[in-house]
């Protein structure tokens, strides 16, 4: 016989998955997205809450660093961790807080594709 806790758990799953994939982009060409939102969101799924105003000074920080490691003249990988080591550092120096790395990860990930398009040309 069928688990319907099961059934449930695989049904939202799926729905979750779904609405990532197809609603979110859809979302943020209606512009019904921002940067805020979106960082609150990506702590909310590691289990980190934080008032408006800590999200906001969070998500500047993030922005911030985002771009400097952006001018650097290294392989994307490299920015990515070179900016990862800053977030951790700044947060914990500027902002009191502490957060886990994988969480980090993804914050700079969603600092990095509010980025403006670089065009810079190729020699």
């Amino acid at each position: 016989m069928l688990d319907f806790n099961l059934l449930t758990g695989i049904l939202v799953a799926v729905a979750i998955i779904l609405f990532i994939r197809f609603g979110l982009p859809y979302l943020r060409k209606r512009g019904y997205s921002n940067i805020y939102s979106d960082i609150k969101a990506g702590l909310l799924i590691f289990g980190y809450a934080f008032r408006d105003e800590k999200i906001k000074s969070i998500a500047d920080l993030m922005l911030k660093i985002v771009q400097e490691t952006e001018r650097l003249d290294k392989a994307p990988a490299e920015k990515r961790e070179e900016a990862v080591n800053l977030a951790f550092r700044a947060l914990i120096k500027e902002l009191n807080i502490e957060i886990e790395e994988q969480a980090i990860v993804t914050i700079v990930n969603i600092a990095v594709s509010y980025l403006p398009p670089t065009n810079r040309d190729q020699d």
